[in-house]
């Protein structure tokens, strides 16, 4: 699918905006955190995703294939995966989900109902017949959210639902579509789980109007991978590795984000933003 000229010219803004943010001059107090930084970062700088020079989906040609990116996400969030992060990146995950909501009630809310991450349950490509669509017709009308996150599994507390576009657009109406399924699962539970969307673009574009939804929050693969990078150094087993691997083509071959000393100059906020995020700077 190629975006059309709507969607293409919100892709524009967004990268534009994000840049703007990312090629500000540091400030002389960012700037002495920012060499603290870098002088940390020097001993594993060669292994980070950011610097690596391989990656997991390019050689597979599926670096901008949104199914690829959910799949690879969903198995490194289960926790009980047989990559041996435990929770790790999970916590890590929702922790940038955590960072998107507006305001620190609805943080707090939203910290207090993922507590527990254990037993969550990881779903990619969960399908489910649309709405006005009935089981006895010749075509169904079938709506798959990309990643959709129960936490805990049973009788969840907290739903996170993750669209993801990299090259395409949300179509007409399937964020709306989105909706009525989130809203059917909520009235099949007890209680009231926090729900929190996520609309996820490489920048942070935001979903066409035609799309319908409400309450998405725009999400960016830049501020995700920093999450996500967090803790990396402390993985030596090949969940790690396939976890660095995957963050390689988001930085790299989704963000064209490959690091050299050559752009350190005009890099610099982009380099103080993720090592700020993924070192706890």
């Amino acid at each position: 699918m190629t975006l059309d000229a709507s969607a293409d010219a919100d892709a524009v803004r967004a990268v534009e905006v994000a840049w703007d943010r990312l090629c500000q001059p540091l400030s002389p107090e960012d700037r002495s955190r920012f060499e603290k930084l870098l002088a940390d970062w020097e001993p594993v700088r060669a292994q980070d995703p950011i610097v690596i020079d391989v990656d997991l989906l390019s050689p597979l040609g599926r670096e901008l294939k949104e199914t690829s990116h959910t799949q690879a996400l969903a198995w490194l969030l289960d926790p009980r995966a047989t990559h041996g992060l435990g929770d790790v990146a999970l916590l890590n995950f929702l922790d940038y989900v955590e960072a998107l909501l507006p305001d620190d009630e609805d943080r707090r809310q939203f910290a207090a109902a993922t507590e527990s991450v254990s037993d969550a349950g990881v779903l990619v490509e969960r399908a489910a017949i649309g709405a006005g669509a009935r089981a006895d017709e010749e075509e169904l009308s079938v709506s798959r959210t990309d990643l959709w996150l129960e936490l805990p599994a049973v009788q969840p507390r907290a739903l996170v639902v993750v669209e993801a576009k990299i090259d395409t657009a949300a179509s007409v109406g399937q964020l709306a579509r989105y909706d009525e399924l989130i809203a059917d699962r909520l009235r099949s539970l007890n209680g009231d789980p926090v729900v929190v969307k996520v609309y996820l673009t490489p920048w942070g574009a935001a979903p066409p109007t035609d799309s319908g939804g409400r309450d998405w929050r725009c999400g960016d693969m830049f501020t995700m991978a920093a999450y996500l990078r967090a803790g990396l150094d402390d993985q030596r087993g090949p969940g790690g590795e396939y976890l660095r691997l995957y963050l390689a083509t988001v930085l790299q071959k989704v963000l064209d984000l490959r690091w050299s000393d050559r752009k350190a100059r005009t890099w610099e906020r982009l380099l103080f933003a993720y090592l700020s995020l993924s070192r706890g700077g």
